[in-house]
This record gives structure tokens, C-alpha cells and sequence, in this order.
């Protein structure tokens, strides 16, 4: 007889920012109910369509720009503190 394999998972952080990580594996986390759709939207920066499981390309596009745009202005803002 064969044996019986299984793997268990645990995700406890991970490398980089949260808006950085990949778009494909946010939806994955989603459709496995690992995170729910407020979390894909405010940590990850991926925008679900409402009432749809399918994410809104535009929205989400929007939303990654901004949050990297936003950290670029903080790193200004600390280089200048720094020249201070």
C-alpha cells in the first residue's frame, strides 16, 4: 500500500511590503478564505469587483500606484530629515 502524505502551511509574514506581493497569490490566499476581501483590499492593495470573486484591474492598478507613490514620498520626506 501507498502512504498517506500531507503538508501543512503556515504564513507568518513574509519578504517586502504586503501591497508588493504577488497579485495571483492574493487572489490564491482569497479563494482559499486565508484572507478576506477587506484585507486583499487595505494590506494588499488588490480591489474584488463587489459581489464578484474576480479582482478590478483598474481599481487595483490605482491602488498599488498610490500606496507605492506614498512611500517614495516618506523616504523623501526622511532623506530630507536626515540632511536637517
Amino acid at each position: 500500500m501507498g502512504q498517506a502524505s500531507f503538508r501543512i502551511g503556515i504564513d507568518v509574514g513574509g519578504w517586502g511590503l504586503p501591497f508588493q506581493r504577488s497579485i495571483m497569490r492574493v487572489e490564491e490566499d482569497l479563494a482559499r478564505d486565508l484572507i478576506t476581501r477587506d484585507q486583499s483590499k487595505s494590506r494588499y492593495g488588490v480591489v474584488v469587483k463587489p459581489g464578484s470573486p474576480e479582482k478590478d484591474d483598474h481599481l487595483t492598478y490605482r491602488v498599488r500606484h498610490y500606496l507605492l507613490s506614498t512611500l517614495a514620498v516618506q523616504d523623501i520626506i526622511a532623506g530630507e530629515e536626515l540632511l536637517d
